[in-house]
């Protein structure tokens, strides 16, 4: 088997910004961290341009790329569909999280649980395609979508590592202070 460099591409790329996007709202959401505005806004792009490039990658092994908008019209059926969907669902909102002081606190929490959820189904969708090719044995089993969640989940996680060393990541401790991360 040899996959397309274009797959490959996609599969990392936007596997590593949605599992990124995952993980910086969960953990904002959840108070567990608190984002400086420059890490918010510098990770929040760094997702979107990881998705957004896998996306464009994803183009390249279409046998009409003139005709992509057809993957929007049949949600019921098709995981490709659903994952266009979620994707122009997910990048809009990304980009809204991205800038904190756009919304209230409160807001800006629930916004990032959605944007969580979302991007964990556009990830599942994105597995679900690979799992559902039948001529393609390794790839055609139940184990693929965990196997894809667990990767995107990973390279996100090195990611979020990477931007807790920026500047101004605080965690909450057990007495409610905010200790930094990086110390």
């Amino acid at each position: 088997m040899r996959p397309a460099i274009s797959i490959v591409f996609f599969t990392v790329s936007s596997g590593a910004g949605l599992g990124l996007m995952v993980l910086m709202t969960l953990l904002s959401s959840l108070s567990a961290v608190h984002w400086s505005t420059q890490q918010q806004r510098i990770g929040g792009a760094c997702a979107i341009v990881l998705v957004v490039a896998g996306l464009c990658a994803s183009t390249l092994h279409l046998a009409s790329p003139q005709r992509a908008w057809r993957a929007f019209i049949r949600v019921r059926t098709s995981w490709l569909s659903r994952e266009a969907v979620l994707a122009v669902l997910v990048l809009p909102l990304a980009a809204l999280w991205t800038w904190p002081g756009l919304l209230s606190q409160s807001v800006h929490a629930a916004l990032g649980t959605v944007l969580a959820v979302l991007a964990l189904l556009l990830i599942f969708s994105t597995a679900m395609i690979y799992a559902s090719l039948k001529p393609i044995r390794q790839w055609h089993t139940p184990l693929t979508p965990l196997v894809y969640l667990s990767a995107a989940l990973a390279s996100g996680g090195l990611l979020t590592v990477w931007l807790t060393q920026l500047e101004g990541a605080s965690a909450q401790t057990g007495d409610r202070k905010s200790t930094r991360l990086n110390s």
